[in-house]
């Protein structure tokens, strides 16, 4: 927002390098709960949730104070210059050049988890933070940088989302896109090229509830409940998989023990 008001800008430049100061933005901010829980272990988890609170009411108070669109009836910035405006790639929708950089950047995220060595020890220490820690992983660093990397991204997503569907700052309350992003995490597996697909879904089932609830009796409450049973099968997946694992492990301790009696 302050890049698109006050940083007057040529056509190209402008929204790159207001998305790049969201990008820094949000890794700053990322950067405080990380650092937290590699000081004094606290949950990364909570103080990101509370973090969010700090920074809403930071960006009214920008806006309040300081690049407030006073002839405005409700809270809202001022115009952003057009210079700063993302292109819509479709005409005649709200297509814009954030989707395509959306895609870029599941592709370049694809290559960096699965094609680089920090990436691999960055699954490793997702997957087992112990494992990694007697691997030789500095898994604090790499909880850092990850944490670091997640905020750069969501604020790099936040300025695409903001040039390219509004022409100014105007919310005095959390969209909950946090939220609707675990969700598509969970749905997408983990698997960075499969967030595109899982949002897509998602995005739909959201739109589909609206006109929903305009058109017939059906509440829009009713996807929720769509989304709360998908987290809930995922979630049995990952039990069923470990009592799987279990299984396994049992099997393999009787026929030991078997062996062991047929010896003696």
């Amino acid at each position: 927002m302050v890049v698109a008001i006050a940083w007057p800008l040529p056509a190209g430049v402008h929204p790159v390098a207001a998305i790049l100061v969201g990008g820094i933005c949000g890794a700053v901010v990322a950067l405080i709960p990380a650092l937290l829980k590699m000081k004094w272990s606290v949950s990364e988890l909570v103080t990101s949730i509370m973090l969010n609170y700090v920074v809403q009411f930071f960006a009214i108070y920008l806006v309040s104070y300081h690049f407030r669109e006073v002839s405005s009836s409700s809270l809202a910035s001022l115009a952003f210059e057009k210079s700063s405006k993302l292109p819509i790639l479709v005409p005649g929708t709200r297509i814009h050049a954030g989707v395509a950089l959306g895609l870029i950047i599941c592709v370049l995220v694809y290559f960096f988890m699965m094609r680089t060595t920090t990436g691999s020890k960055l699954r490793i220490t997702g997957t087992n933070p112990l494992f990694a820690n007697y691997s030789g992983i500095n898994v604090t660093w790499i909880m850092v940088l990850a944490q670091v990397i997640a905020g750069g991204i969501a604020g790099i997503g936040g300025g695409a989302e903001l040039l390219g569907m509004y022409t100014r700052f105007k919310w005095t309350a959390s969209p909950g896109y946090g939220w609707t992003g675990i969700v598509v995490a969970l749905l997408a597996r983990n698997n960075p090229l499969l967030v595109p697909l899982s949002a897509a879904f998602i995005g739909y089932l959201n739109v589909g509830a609206d006109i929903m609830a305009r058109n017939s009796d059906v509440g829009s409450e009713v996807v929720e409940i769509i989304q709360g049973v998908m987290m809930l099968f995922i979630a049995a997946d990952a039990l069923l998989r470990g009592w799987k694992q279990r299984m396994i492990v049992k099997a393999a301790k009787e026929e030991e023990m078997k062996l062991k009696g047929e010896e003696a």
